[in-house]
């Protein structure tokens, strides 16, 4: 009954959204939307009236997951655990290859999809004794810990690492305790160490954080996305994992340059494969707009 009532309120509140979102006298569009647009259409090679639909369709979709979310710290745990059974991993055998060696293991991810019911269904298949950490930009919030408190009813143990308490201390003492920890690398913090790569067309200046804590510890690094298919099923796709370390005649600066070329490339790959599935077009914006100079782009502007 519920699932039922919720599912119902849920579907409400996406079509009054959508009727909203279409009527722009109701919900004007701001400048700085119109340059994510422009930016949109130069990395996607889209038109901007399909770039326009392609971020209306996603602010959609990022109110479907706030939905989510809401229902996650609602719903009694049997109900959150079939869902999490419906999603299907793709190239199950990555993480399993990753879990078999003697390393802690580095996840890179992205804010796309319902990426929280995907660490859900990959918390599933890691021994409960291993430390399930995760890096937060956000404060702490009643709705969040819930969803903590139902994970490790479930699963096992899972640690938020907030990026306002100086989290690299903890992120470095995590891995080294042998545990997982998973990184959402598309949203930018304000920093100045970075290395310059190609991202969406684009030469920038994308953080070094990630490759370097992977390359302190000899994490393995394991890409996954979240995402939904053309069918409407939740996917979760791994991608093939690297251990991180120097190479032959390589020093620890471009060891770390390649590393955050290699995640850079992956965040490329997702935003492409599901671009209407992005949370936040605005960081991804502000991404190919960064420079060395620059901690973090202030503003979004029209990239040329």
């Amino acid at each position: 009954m519920f699932d039922q009532a919720f599912m119902f309120v849920r579907k409400c509140m996406y079509f009054l959204f959508a009727r909203l979102k279409q009527r722009s006298l109701l919900l004007p569009y701001l400048p700085y939307e119109q340059h994510i647009w422009h930016n949109m259409a130069s990395c996607l090679g889209v038109s901007l009236e399909a770039a326009r639909g392609i971020y209306k369709q996603g602010s959609l979709d990022n109110a479907k997951f706030w939905l989510d979310n809401k229902w996650l710290a609602l719903a009694p745990l049997s109900s959150v655990v079939k869902l999490v059974d419906k999603i299907e991993i793709e190239n199950r055998h990555y993480f399993d290859e990753a879990l078999s060696l003697d390393r802690p293991i580095l996840i890179i991810s992205m804010h796309m999809g319902s990426y929280y019911l995907g660490f859900l269904k990959l918390a599933a298949t890691v021994d409960k004794k291993r430390e399930i950490s995760v890096i937060k930009l956000n404060e702490a919030t009643a709705q969040e810990a819930k969803i903590h408190s139902l994970f490790e009813k479930r699963y096992g143990r899972l640690k938020p690492i907030r990026i306002s308490e100086g989290p690299a201390d903890e992120a470095f003492l995590a891995l080294r305790r042998g545990g997982v920890l998973a990184v959402l690398t598309d949203m930018e913090a304000r920093v100045s160490d970075r290395s310059e790569v190609e991202f969406m067309g684009h030469s920038c200046c994308l953080q070094n954080g990630p490759a370097k804590l992977a390359l302190t510890t000899g994490a393995v690094v394991v890409p996954i996305v979240n995402y939904t298919d053309k069918n409407g099923r939740h996917k979760l796709r791994i991608e093939p994992l690297f251990i991180a370390r120097r190479e032959a005649n390589e020093d620890n600066k471009n060891a770390v340059k390649r590393i955050t070329a290699s995640i850079a490339s992956a965040i490329d790959g997702w935003v492409r494969l599901a671009p209407a599935q992005v949370h936040y077009w605005s960081e991804i914006c502000r991404i190919m707009q960064n420079t060395p100079d620059t901690p973090k782009a202030k503003h979004i502007s029209p990239v040329r």
